[in-house]
């Protein structure tokens, strides 16, 4: 790793069903951290035209985070947090993304982002996710045909979640995965990441 620097920007890898919420709430609620993520766009906030730190009802207030007032987990809202001058603003004191790659354009190389995520345990990850999903009609993935299959129709369907750390970090999203695919994972993981584990989260945290 490059040697650590004050202008370095903390930065969440939430992967879904993986403890992320726990991590958001922790440095939100907790230690009250400023947070950048998605949050920081609602109430109106998408329209403002100059960062600001923004408090949102029923998301800030006593014990919980305030926010800036940027979406850093959609690929549009990390090109307007891009063009307001997140990166130098400081006002963050932690990012949450979902998109790795992506979301290099957040930063720049006098304000870089340091990546640290939770993994779980990719079989009871995906579990989690399919139960999760099957009712989940709010969220953008929701897809009515989980909801009257079981676990094991699931499992042998072409629906079946696929490799996803595999398929982000080698930027393979829809090919056949490849050794080749497998080592580029390894040694992004291994060169920038710093991971902690979800059944290991007291020490990771």
């Amino acid at each position: 790793w490059d040697p650590a620097n004050p202008a370095d920007n903390p930065v969440f890898l939430h992967l879904p069903k993986s403890g992320g919420s726990s991590v958001k709430d922790i440095m939100g609620a907790c230690h009250r951290f400023v947070m950048a993520s998605h949050n920081g766009v609602n109430d109106g906030h998408d329209k403002d035209t100059e960062l600001a730190v923004v408090y949102i009802p029923g998301l800030t207030g006593p014990g919980k985070s305030a926010y800036v007032n940027v979406d850093t987990t959609s690929v549009e809202g990390m090109q307007r947090a891009k063009e307001m001058g997140f990166a130098g603003s400081g006002l963050a004191d932690a990012t949450v993304v979902s998109r790795l790659y992506e979301s290099n354009d957040l930063f720049t190389p006098t304000a870089k982002g340091r990546l640290f995520t939770v993994f779980r345990d990719p079989i009871d990850r995906a579990v989690s996710m399919f139960y999760y999903i099957q009712s989940a009609d709010w969220e953008p993935t929701y897809n009515p045909e989980l909801a009257s299959m079981t676990i094991e129709q699931y499992a042998d369907s072409p629906l079946v979640e696929s490799n996803l750390m595999v398929r982000m970090l080698s930027q393979n999203e829809e090919g056949k995965i490849t050794q080749d695919d497998i080592a580029v994972a390894k040694e992004i993981l291994r060169t920038k990441v710093l991971v902690g584990l979800m059944d290991q989260m007291d020490e990771s945290i």
